[in-house]
């Protein structure tokens, strides 16, 4: 990929996640960057250095996750970008794992961890801000009982959950599961006592 490709990924991966009306998939990663543009920037340099990554859609995803305003060249001059990508490389390649692993510390009533109370945080949310779980996990936990609108109803905060949901919900499309396989997981452990 050369510089410009690279840039153009990285508008169009930023527009995603900042963007309310674009989104990744739908137009296919396009922008409306053009070369000349392109040219009279004073950061291609970064680019180009961004160019060289292997996994350049996931890089950006993986920080874009934990910080949408992110400026490319904090991307390629940081150890936290390469940081925040590997840890976000190796949740992934270890989904089902941390799944099972994070599920653990709910409470043992399913219905306990995504209820709101009196307009507060449900537990799962709590533990989420908290980073004991991951973005992955509760957005898996929602795919398989859909409870982000039963919160964007009942959560009092209008500032920080709207924040949130609005990053989960754009980065969920970028990783594909096999939803069955976690059912069984959530069954296995939420049988006792729902």
């Amino acid at each position: 990929m050369d510089a410009f490709n690279a840039y153009k990924r990285y508008l169009a991966i930023k527009s995603h996640f900042t963007n309310k009306s674009y989104d990744y998939f739908k137009y296919n990663g396009r922008s409306r960057a053009s070369l000349k543009t392109f040219e009279q920037r004073r950061d291609r340099y970064y680019f180009e250095k961004l160019s060289n990554k292997k996994d350049i859609d996931g890089f950006l995803v993986a920080n874009f996750i934990e910080d949408e305003s992110v400026w490319v060249g904090d991307l390629v001059n940081e150890e936290l970008a390469e940081k925040n990508y590997r840890h976000w490389r190796k949740r992934l390649d270890s989904l089902t794992y941390i799944f099972t692993n994070e599920i653990d510390l709910l409470e043992d009533c399913y219905n306990s961890n995504i209820s709101v109370s009196e307009g507060q945080y449900p537990n799962l949310l709590k533990l989420h801000l908290r980073k004991q779980i991951s973005p992955e996990t509760l957005l898996i936990l929602n795919d398989l009982t859909p409870f982000f609108n039963s919160w964007n109803r009942r959560i009092n905060d209008k500032v920080l959950w709207p924040i949130h949901h609005h990053k989960l919900k754009k980065y969920r499309p970028f990783f594909t599961i096999d939803l069955d396989k976690f059912k069984q997981v959530v069954l296995k452990k939420f049988s006792k006592g729902s």
